[in-house]
């Protein structure tokens, strides 16, 4: 009888084709084969799967004992088909220790070299369910050998980070952490046990861990950061970006905290020395209890190399958002050093421009505009002046004018004196915000500069920013209503842009052109009108 006919009320030994009477050396003899044979025949797609469930149901646990771990361990390990690590696992409960020992640093050691050697798994599992099936099956190994001979896995660990998927680091992820807690529930109940050892232990299986969240966090993907935005601000909406529970945990990081409780590392205070693995676990604790200024500090380095290495990003920016946030809500905020702000607002300006993700983009110029408004009045406005006049990222050239108005609004809405409801603004930025750039570029402009440049955008927020300004400081704070402010405005911006759109709407349009007139001058139009309206009240409320 084949393996495909098996009947699991029959004996083991009728459906081995064995007499009755034969020995359970015999018969675990005869079911290796069986397995090795189910385990690589191509045409077979249950046997492996009735095979298991005979063994579990009925009491076999001796046959099991007799399989030939060293002849089929490693079939059962690379094989595809359905049940075959499970098979494994229960060799694995019922197996010698020592021998589970021998064959599974074996394993390892050949995976490592096939990794290394670039060889081809289209036909096994992927390298990281492989050692996740291995890592499972030494946490069944007698806890002390665990212990001392757990660093096997590490080169493995690390080669496998590389290519793990989200799905298969996860698993990885936590049958690791389950073999950490295993043991040290072992250590902590030893009779006996000296602290010494134990913090010994401790020690050793910390280090595991650590350098499992270092290796495995960019295969995490639970999008912190876009919680911690939506956590900090629940009315706004990021651009393609998906809502969700800002709250919920992957079984896998709750596994993760847990274990790193037991093993006496706290989240709540700040550590010695900033880490990876500290930042990616605070990211999914926020918002922290660590004071956020001290946070901020403490973990800059680590923010700086994952800017500009792309490092546990996601992490970063969930931190920054939620302790910038927290800063900010603050009754009395406190300002930021020009340590923190200084490096951040140099080093997010490109990555807010040219990140390929639109929900990214936003969050970091969020970060920005947060940075900013704790930052002190002075280097603020050096900060946005050398980002409203900087020509190698034209898109925050633009976008930076934004940050410029908030700033405005900011000041005029202050009860104490600001430095953005002031004369000295316009004094700083009024060479930037209050005339194309270059000079020249509404006299000489075409309809292809039109297109291509980002000039026509820039002067459409430049008009937009001196409507709102002159609009919002009705007590004349920045000088802005003064009428040589005026007429300067008028001279060194209004009038070329007028000139530029006249011109333009003068000639005579091919289909292409007058599609580029509707994208870009008749926004320019409209803030002109905007701005002439405005400018009439002022002059007709100076008349009354």
């Amino acid at each position: 009888m084949t393996v495909h006919d098996m009947n699991e009320s029959r004996s083991l030994q009728h459906f081995l084709g064995l007499p009755q009477e034969s020995g359970s050396e015999e018969v675990g003899d005869a079911l290796s084969n069986a397995v090795l044979s189910a385990a690589s025949d191509s045409e077979s797609s249950n046997a492996l799967d009735s095979i298991l469930r005979t063994l579990e149901k009925e009491d076999h646990t001796h046959v099991v004992q007799t399989l030939d771990v060293f002849s089929i361990f490693n079939s059962l390990l690379t094989s595809t088909k359905t049940k075959a690590h499970d098979i494994l696992l229960l060799m694995g409960q019922h197996s010698s220790s020592k021998e589970l020992l021998i064959v599974i640093q074996e394993a390892v050691e050949r995976l490592q070299g096939s990794i290394q050697s670039e060889s081809d798994f289209t036909d096994q599992p992927s390298p990281t369910i492989q050692l996740a099936v291995l890592v499972k099956l030494y946490s069944l190994c007698e806890p002390s050998s665990v212990l001392e001979t757990h660093y096997i896995f590490s080169l493995a660990l690390r080669l496998c980070a590389s290519e793990a998927t989200h799905e298969d680091a996860l698993v990885l992820v936590r049958n690791v952490f389950q073999m950490i807690r295993s043991v040290l529930i072992w250590i902590q109940g030893m009779d006996g046990c000296s602290s010494d050892v134990i913090t010994s232990c401790t020690t050793q299986l910390r280090a595991l861990a650590d350098a499992t969240v270092v290796s495995y966090h960019p295969s995490f993907r639970f999008s912190v950061a876009q919680r911690s935005f939506q956590r900090s601000f629940p009315r706004l909406i990021l651009p393609s970006a998906k809502r969700f529970d800002s709250y919920d945990q992957d079984p896998a990081v709750r596994l993760i905290q847990d274990t790193y409780s037991s093993l006496g590392r706290s989240f709540s205070t700040l550590p010695e020395q900033p880490s990876i693995e500290f930042l990616v676990l605070v990211s999914h604790q926020l918002p922290s209890p660590i004071d956020p200024s001290l946070l901020l500090s403490n973990l800059m380095p680590i923010f700086l190399l994952s800017v500009r290495q792309n490092v546990a990003l996601d992490e970063s920016l969930a931190i920054l958002i939620a302790a910038l946030n927290q800063s900010a809500s603050s009754g009395n905020a406190a300002k930021l050093s020009p340590e923190i702000v200084t490096p951040l607002c140099t080093l997010l300006p490109p990555l807010a421009c040219g990140h390929p993700d639109a929900s990214t983009r936003y969050l970091i110029y969020k970060i920005l505009s947060l940075l900013l408004s704790l930052s002190q009045p002075q280097l603020r406005l050096e900060i946005l002046r050398d980002l409203t006049s900087s020509e190698s990222a034209p898109q925050m050239r633009i976008a930076a004018i934004g940050l410029i108005k908030d700033a405005i609004f900011e000041g005029l809405s202050s009860p104490f004196p600001d430095l953005f409801a002031s004369p000295a603004l316009f004094s700083g930025l009024g060479t930037i915000l209050l005339r194309p750039d270059p000079p020249n570029f509404c006299s000489d402009c075409d309809y292809g500069q039109m297109s291509e440049s980002p000039e026509p955008s820039r002067l459409v927020q430049c008009l937009s920013l001196y409507y709102a300004v002159l609009l919002r400081d009705q007590k004349n704070l920045t000088g802005i209503r003064d009428p040589a402010m005026i007429d300067q405005v008028k001279k060194s911006l209004l009038t070329p842009i007028r000139t530029l759109t006249e011109r333009l709407s003068d000639e005579e349009l091919t289909h292409d052109e007058l599609l580029h007139q509707n994208i870009h001058l008749v926004p320019l139009q409209i803030g002109l009108e905007r701005v002439d309206s405005a400018i009439q009240q002022i002059l007709n409320d100076r008349q009354l």
